[in-house]
């Protein structure tokens, strides 16, 4: 979201910037709603109400539900998948590992494969 409101107007249009921050800000509170799901420590809770204060925001637990219903809706729809996710994540204590490749790219999106001849 601080990348979107710091570079967002100079870069966008204000119908592009709009729309671009509500995508963001709907991914982060998905996220901040499988966050509640797992029943994240207070820790983690001050952290993100202190970056979105910062950001002059204040945290919507409105949202944040919402954010989680979506998920469940998820979980509803590809039980096996997220079962196979939660299972991971209690294995690894809440650290889910990741491929070795996607801390190189942006958003730990799996990195693009060079075309070889």
């Amino acid at each position: 979201m601080s990348f979107v409101k710091q570079y967002g107007p100079i870069y966008l249009t204000p119908e592009e910037y709009d729309k671009r921050l509500a995508e963001v800000t709907n991914t982060y509170y998905r996220m901040l709603g499988n966050s509640l799901i797992k029943a994240r420590e207070k820790s983690f809770w001050d952290c993100h109400k202190k970056a979105l204060y910062d950001l002059g925001y204040s945290l919507s637990w409105r949202r944040t539900l919402k954010g989680a219903l979506w998920e469940v809706g998820d979980i509803l729809k590809e039980p096996l998948r997220a079962l196979l996710r939660q299972i991971q994540f209690i294995r690894h204590k809440g650290k889910v590992k990741t491929h070795s490749n996607e801390h190189l790219s942006p958003g730990g999106v799996s990195s693009v494969r060079r075309y070889n001849p």
